[in-house]
């Protein structure tokens, strides 16, 4: 394993657990998790996926690109509640 390819695998490592500590802090604030962790979990999922597009030069179906979208989608919709 290059150790370009071990960076980023560590990155996006760091990145997921730091959407987990974002989640409470953001409940914290008073949003309701309700709202919050899957807005935050979705854009993990979303932010992965571009990453390993981007980075990894990993293929995604027309079918999984789909997916991102609805996840997008679903996180505009969550995040606009209330």
């Amino acid at each position: 394993m290059s150790f370009y390819l071990s960076s980023i695998i560590i990155a996006t490592l760091h990145i997921s657990g730091t959407a987990e500590i974002i989640s409470f802090i953001v409940s914290g604030m008073g949003v309701p998790a309700v709202q919050s962790i899957p807005v935050i979990i979705g854009g993990s999922v979303m932010f992965g996926t571009i990453i390993g597009r981007i980075f990894l030069a990993e293929v995604l179906s027309p079918r999984g690109w789909f997916g991102v979208i609805m996840i997008a989608g679903g996180i505009s919709l969550v995040g606009m509640e209330g």
